[in-house]
């Protein structure tokens, strides 16, 4: 605990933001996140988004965002029916992500519980070089692929 308090204790010296919000705030956070530039530490590439909320209204924000950055993310939505939680319909999405992120195209995950364990490493940065490309581990249970992950993914 010592150790976290003396990081965030540097975050008090930080100044405001122009328009008056505290030097770190959800929206920077995600406007870093969706830039891919960490402007608190620059050069490091930080983890994908995760944001973790009952409150959908999160997803209008989310999507501004990106309108600002002329980006157009494919959203996937999980459901709870029996019928569309199939290994077929889980592939399905899989491989949608997959394409996502070969192309660099961001990705807006909602209730996918059933495919979080499959985007493990992906998701977590576990990422496998070939020159200069990255390529991660993508599948289900013993069937992975190793897929190309584009620099502008996120």
């Amino acid at each position: 605990m010592d150790v976290f308090r003396r990081h965030c204790g540097a975050l008090d010296t930080l100044p405001h933001q122009e328009d008056g919000r505290p030097p770190i705030d959800s929206i920077g956070l995600i406007q870093s996140s969706l830039s891919g530039q960490d402007t608190a530490a620059p050069g490091i590439e930080s983890r994908y988004l995760l944001i973790l909320t009952e409150n959908l209204s999160v997803l209008s924000i989310i999507m501004d965002e990106f309108s600002i950055h002329n980006q157009q993310p494919e959203v996937v939505f999980g459901s709870k029916f029996r019928d569309d939680v199939t290994y077929t319909q889980v592939c399905h999405n899989i491989y949608r992500i997959k394409t996502c992120m070969d192309m660099g195209k961001p990705v807006i995950l909602l209730n996918l519980d059933d495919l979080y364990e499959s985007l493990y490493d992906a998701l977590n940065q576990y990422f496998s070089t070939w020159g200069d490309r990255k390529f991660v581990d993508l599948g289900l249970g013993t069937h992975r692929v190793k897929t190309f992950v584009n620099d502008k993914f996120r």
